[in-house]
């Protein structure tokens, strides 16, 4: 029998990667990783890795704040929109991806506040 903790934990780990990966990927290129790069990977744990996503550019926001490269949070701001634009245009259910559809227009909030506080 299938351990179901056994298959949430997959899911989780599949989603960390993605996000992993597409953080690295952005920081390198300023460009999603987009989904076919992901070989064998549900569309659904793409999705929620996505959203992870935008909460480790919020973080990166602030810290490039921090050592004073606050230029680059523009370009935070601008992909992470790209991102909310595009969960926009899904249709989702209520359910996980909802819920973490919610933290991306958190994030979004986070760096706007953080552009508009440089430009103040």
């Amino acid at each position: 029998p299938l351990d179901l903790h056994v298959v949430g934990a997959y899911h989780e780990c599949v989603q960390e990667y993605v996000e992993a990966m597409s953080f690295l990927h952005f920081v390198q290129k300023e460009k999603l990783l987009p989904f076919v790069s992901f070989k064998g990977v549900p569309e659904e744990d793409y999705l929620l890795g996505l959203c992870d996503l935008t909460g480790e550019l919020a973080r990166r926001a602030v810290l490039l704040v921090i050592a004073g490269k606050g230029k680059q949070v523009d370009t935070l701001r601008i992909f992470v929109q790209e991102v909310h634009d595009f969960f926009l245009e899904l249709y989702l259910r209520n359910g996980e991806l909802r819920k973490k559809y919610d933290s991306i227009k958190w994030n979004l909030k986070k760096i706007e506040e953080i552009v508009y506080d440089l430009k103040a």
